[in-house]
């Protein structure tokens, strides 16, 4: 089977159930733990892969027959990452969480959605050995280091890094120390906002060359240039329209932006960076960083309708491709 990277055109064939497990912290960024995942497959394609805490499984069940998350995929493999006490004897006879996987089995079926393969693991590392739910002793295997993956070189290359846990991603959005958000939260209430369109075309450009020289590794590190683009981005205009920069050969540059825009940037003009950086995670096919983000932009201004709708879009199982549609509709200037 091949990896879903949106906008990717590499695909790299994955060749085992050992393969697939080990590939999936390359996929969503993170090293899962006590979660239930469900790789969507059209043919030997990856179309979906959905992620829930195992906490969460039975809602993440009711969201499946409610919102038909996986439409685009016609079969599916679950893998369960948490805590189990096995030996060889109890492996015959159970494995943890064996009835939700069977529920999810049963409710994918009824969405027209065949389950060919269900594993269970107790952490995804190296030399860990995983268990089929169907046949435990005779249907196992060990896992290759997920660093080695092919898809985890491709994201070092490509400057994505993998985090060792969800908590550990959403730590790279904790803001600086109040003392210096106080600092550019003085300069932000001094500085006028764009109104004229030749502000507003102003403001676009010097988003738009900071995504450039995010793109090329500078990124913003003064208070005057923080201050300057936290002022550009609560335009409305200039936000929606730094989205249309987002995409294609500046993502990367563009997500790097709005990472250290998230962090640097005082409440409650935080919020636009965030959803930016929100909306280009999703393109990028980043769904628990887009989630983290859209958060963050709803922690420093409540009720943010974009990010509402974001959350939303991400609920219903939305695919990238249907936002990056809308997102290349817009204009790229004023």
């Amino acid at each position: 089977m091949t990896n879903p990277r949106p906008g990717d055109a590499t695909e790299r064939r994955i060749a085992s159930h050992s393969d697939l497990i080990a590939a999936i912290p390359a996929i969503i960024g993170f090293v899962p733990a006590d979660s239930a995942l469900v790789v969507g497959l059209d043919g030997r394609r990856i179309t979906n892969l959905a992620r829930t805490d195992l906490t969460k499984l039975d809602a993440f069940i009711h969201d499946l027959r409610c919102y038909r998350l996986l439409d685009q995929a016609t079969t599916a493999e679950i893998i369960v990452v948490g805590p189990g006490d096995l030996s060889p004897v109890s492996a015959g006879e159970w494995l943890p969480h064996a009835a939700q996987v069977a529920e999810l089995t049963a409710t994918l079926a009824a969405l027209d959605c065949t389950v060919t393969h269900a594993a269970w693991t107790a952490a995804v590392r190296a030399d860990q050995r995983w268990y089929c739910y169907r046949d435990p002793l005779y249907c196992n295997g060990i896992l290759p280091d997920p660093g080695s993956t092919l898809l985890a070189v491709d994201a070092v290359v490509n400057g994505q890094i993998i985090h060792p846990s969800r908590d550990a991603m959403a730590e790279t959005l904790r803001p600086d120390p109040d003392a210096d958000l106080n600092r550019r939260a003085a300069l932000i209430a001094h500085l006028a906002e764009p109104s004229t369109d030749q502000d507003q075309r102003a403001a676009l450009e010097r988003v738009r060359q900071a995504i450039l020289r995010a793109q090329a590794g500078f990124l913003p590190a003064t208070d005057d240039d923080i201050a300057a683009l936290a002022v550009a981005l609560n335009n409305p205009m200039v936000r929606d329209l730094s989205l249309r920069l987002s995409v294609d050969q500046a993502h990367a540059g563009a997500q790097q932006l709005w990472t250290t825009l998230v962090r640097s940037t005082p409440a409650p003009h935080r919020a636009e960076p965030a959803v930016l950086l929100a909306v280009t995670a999703y393109l990028g096919g980043s769904g628990a960083l887009a989630a983290i983000a859209a958060h963050a932009a709803l922690d420093a201004k409540p009720g943010h309708a974009l990010a509402e709708l974001l959350l939303m879009a991400l609920g219903v199982g939305l695919p990238p491709a249907g936002i990056r549609d809308a997102v290349l509709e817009l204009p790229d200037r004023l």
